[in-house]
């Protein structure tokens, strides 16, 4: 079961206990009022982590998709302003047009990290024959372009590095909440398991199906102490 469906599964738990509140705190008076407050205030997280991860991956994703698809048409029409200058500065001289990169370009004209090494490739080439280009018309400012666009590819590249590195703590904080709902779910279905036992209807409005599991945390060395495998 995804932690969509947990979601809405502990949404129909929550409106069922507030109906059958008293059975629940005759058998364990600790499912009381208190309880349901902290069952609801763990599903709204659930819920608005849920809307809250789904709008920032969506809108986080359009954003770099219009960047990525904007730096490499730049990174493309740049190169085309390049090509024409080192074709007209050495004409026919392929091994000098490759140092600009003209072998690579198809490969890397629709990738974001290797239109970054391009780019830096060509700058270099351009500042080498920097005088030989500037003699045929070439104004050193599209050297200066296709440096400057590299480094932006590359400080786009950097920031999804970092963005992968924030996802642990995100999970983290997912897997805790989770797991407190997790608990509180099985809790009550426990308690309607005897409550309910001859109200097969009722009872499954309070079944945690086995399609739902916790999240795993990191397992611990086990000692005699903490090894619960046998207890009941």
């Amino acid at each position: 079961m995804s932690d969509a469906e947990l979601w809405r599964k502990s949404m129909n738990i929550t409106v069922s206990l507030k109906i059958h509140l008293a059975e629940f705190r005759k058998f364990d008076p600790s499912i009381n009022e208190t309880f349901i407050a902290e069952l609801e205030e763990l599903t709204m997280k659930k819920g608005a982590e849920e809307l809250t991860l789904f709008t920032n991956v969506d809108a986080s994703r359009k954003i770099e998709t219009q960047n990525l698809n904007a730096m490499l048409v730049e990174g493309r029409s740049l190169y085309q302003g390049v090509k024409y200058y080192f074709k007209k500065t050495f004409p026919g001289q392929k091994g000098i047009w490759n140092e600009f990169g003209a072998n690579d370009y198809l490969k890397c004209r629709s990738s974001q990290p290797l239109m970054e090494r391009f780019l830096k490739q060509m700058a270099v080439a351009m500042q080498k024959y920097l005088p030989q280009l500037k003699a045929k018309g070439m104004q050193e400012s599209l050297l200066n372009e296709v440096s400057a666009l590299a480094s932006k590819i590359g400080e786009g590249n950097d920031k999804q590095e970092l963005k992968k590195k924030e996802r642990p703590a995100i999970t983290q904080f997912h897997i805790e909440n989770n797991n407190k709902l997790y608990d509180k779910l099985i809790q009550l279905s426990e308690v309607a398991r005897y409550i309910f036992y001859n109200d097969k209807q009722t009872r499954d409005r309070f079944k945690v199906y086995k399609g739902i599991r916790r999240k795993k945390r990191k397992k611990k060395t086990e000692t005699p102490e903490n090894n619960t495998d046998s207890q009941v």
